[in-house]
Order: C-alpha cells, then sequence, then structure tokens
C-alpha cells in the first residue's frame, strides 16, 4: 500500500482522490461502497462519506477547536460519519489521529486532497461533495481501487488473484491486531456484528511480525464514540 501511494501523483486531484481512498478505507476499517462510486459515473450520495462528514480538531478531547477550511491542515485528529452497518440508515462515528512520518497516514492524505482541490479550482470543497469526487459526474469507483492493489501486488512479484478492494478492510484489521490492538476492538471498531473479521487476520501468535512496534497504525482509542 506504501509503495502505491509514494508512486501516485498526490498533487492532481485524481491521484489526491485515490490516495486518500486507499488510506482511509485502509485505517477506517471501511467497506469500499462506503466511500467509492458504485461506477465511475456513480456514486450513492447516502452512503459515500462526504466533507460535511468530517469534523477536525486540532488535538484529542472535547475541548480541542475545531477546525475549518482555513486551518485544515493544522488537524491532528479526524472524526469521520459513516453508515453504523451494511442495510441501516443509523450513523456512527469513527476518530483516528494524524500519524506523522507515515506514508500511508489518512489524515494526511485527507488534508492533502482538501489542498489539491482549493489549489486546482480556487475553492473548496462543497460539504455535499463526496470525497471519492474527482469531478464534476465522475468519482473513484470500486473496480478502479481492486485495480490499482493488483497491479500493487504484481509489481511486487505477488499473486493479484485474490486482491480487491475489500483486502483493504482486511488489510487494516490486520495492521490494528498485528500492533497490539485487542480483537474485541476492532470487531467495534470495524462495526462486525459477528466474528468474521477474525477470518481476516492470517498471523499466528508466534510470528515475529506480532512483536509490537512493526507496524506504524493509526492509534485507535475509544473516545466516547457514536456507535
Amino acid at each position: 500500500l506504501e509503495l502505491i501511494i509514494l508512486h501516485l501523483n498526490r498533487s492532481t486531484i485524481a491521484g489526491a482522490v485515490l490516495a486518500a481512498s486507499l488510506s482511509a478505507i485502509y485505517w477506517l476499517l471501511l467497506r469500499c461502497g462506503e466511500w467509492a462510486g458504485e461506477t465511475e459515473t456513480h456514486a450513492d450520495s447516502d452512503r459515500v462519506v462526504c466533507w460535511k462528514d468530517l469534523v477536525l480538531r486540532k488535538h484529542l478531547g472535547l475541548d480541542s477547536p475545531l477546525c475549518s477550511n482555513t486551518d485544515f491542515g493544522e488537524a491532528e485528529v479526524l472524526t469521520v460519519r459513516i453508515r453504523s452497518g451494511k442495510n441501516v440508515l443509523h450513523t456512527c462515528t469513527r476518530t483516528i489521529t494524524k500519524t506523522k512520518e507515515c506514508a500511508i497516514c489518512a489524515v494526511s492524505a485527507i488534508q492533502n486532497l482538501h489542498r489539491v482541490i482549493f489549489e486546482s479550482t480556487g475553492a473548496y470543497p462543497k460539504p455535499e461533495d463526496a470525497l471519492c469526487k474527482v469531478k464534476e459526474g465522475r468519482w473513484i469507483s470500486r473496480d478502479q481501487i481492486s485495480e490499482v492493489l493488483k497491479a500493487g501486488m504484481r509489481a511486487c512479484g505477488c499473486n493479484s488473484d485474490r486482491t480487491a478492494s475489500h483486502s483493504l478492510r482486511r488489510g487494516g484489521a490486520s495492521a490494528y491486531y498485528c500492533a497490539g490492538v485487542p480483537m474485541e476492538d476492532i470487531k467495534i471498531f470495524g462495526r462486525w456484528l459477528s466474528d468474521a473479521h477474525k477470518l481476516y487476520i492470517f498471523l499466528s501468535s508466534t510470528s515475529s511480525i506480532m512483536s509490537k512496534g512493526n507496524v506504524h497504525p493509526t492509534t485507535v482509542v475509544p473516545r466516547f464514540e457514536k456507535n
């Protein structure tokens, strides 16, 4: 994932949207349909994350100043409003913190997208616009995300047959587990109602990668989230 994002041209809207999509789906444990368009020409406005669904703060805590368009890049904490389940209208929130010196930090990627849109168009993103919007009538799609992941796998000499957009949700769950986040917290954060998330984590407890500190995940701590 780092390899893919580092090779994207993140100074363009299309590249910035793709980088933000990959990192946000990964760290927020999203279902791809909650972020990306169903196709390049259609996105479900009632389901995908829009700019109005973001709350940015300068530090953790409800007493922290909120960031607006003018100081968007100064935020250290991002809260996102998303659907609480697959087929429900209820919403929940998930919060992640900025991880400096990390190529796949979702907060940094979204801040970069915000900046690139302003520099490219002369206007800030509209609140009702989806973050996966590339231009009017065009969105990053689930298939496009799958294809770029497959290309990354092939570039690494790996079999890409079983790689798809859902691999990001699975990979994020594994990354959190490797970093020592309890399985039950991963289940709640990813909004799994069953134990299906356990099928996503293939590492054994004796694997060397399981040692704490080998990965660089966004910190996940319960923060009075709306579930």
